[in-house]
């Protein structure tokens, strides 16, 4: 009999982004989509995709969190993505990048989000900076910071970023 333990303790730190990746979006398919907005940096929210042009890579969609009349958006096709669970029983590591679910979350004291940010959170990117051995069931993040003066995508050196605290169970892997 031989010995597996070896083989089952490495665990590999990239996905194989075959299987995720999706390139065949047609109108009335659901995704969720990476945002770059000035109120939204390093945001992933539920879209609806009404039309794709694939001449310019883009496809017209509306935010599902917003009622019916807010403004629908053109996105690139590589911002969209197949909707995926979280994953709390991976074995995180300081420096994964992770997207975790933030709720109620605020710009200035505003929230922003939609019905999304009240009721099934939004998922956020962030990068792991404590895995407390401690406080299994949390792990330590830092994100974005929307509140900041530097919220400017050109000054991408002096962007701001907090740090908290979230429950495994509202984490995965930030890879496609």
């Amino acid at each position: 009999m031989s010995d597996t333990s070896s083989s089952s303790s490495v665990i590999p730190r990239k996905r194989d982004r075959s299987e995720l990746i999706r390139n065949n979006w047609k109108p009335g398919d659901e995704a969720e989509c990476e945002w770059h907005d000035m109120n939204y940096i390093d945001t992933i929210h539920p879209v609806r995709i009404i039309s794709v042009d694939e001449a310019n890579h883009q496809a017209l969609i509306k935010l599902m969190a917003f009622d019916d009349n807010e403004p629908l958006d053109l996105q690139d096709l590589d911002d969209l993505h197949p909707f995926r669970a979280p994953e709390p029983n991976y074995p995180y590591m300081v420096g994964d990048k992770v997207h975790f679910r933030m709720w109620k979350r605020k710009v200035n004291g505003v929230k922003v989000d939609g019905y999304a940010g009240e009721e099934e959170g939004i998922w956020v990117k962030g990068t792991i900076v404590d895995t407390c051995p401690e406080q299994r069931e949390e792990i330590c993040v830092k994100h974005y910071n929307w509140d900041s003066s530097f919220s400017s995508k050109k000054s991408k050196s002096k962007q701001s970023y907090k740090t908290r605290w979230v429950v495994r169970r509202d984490v995965r892997l930030a890879v496609y």
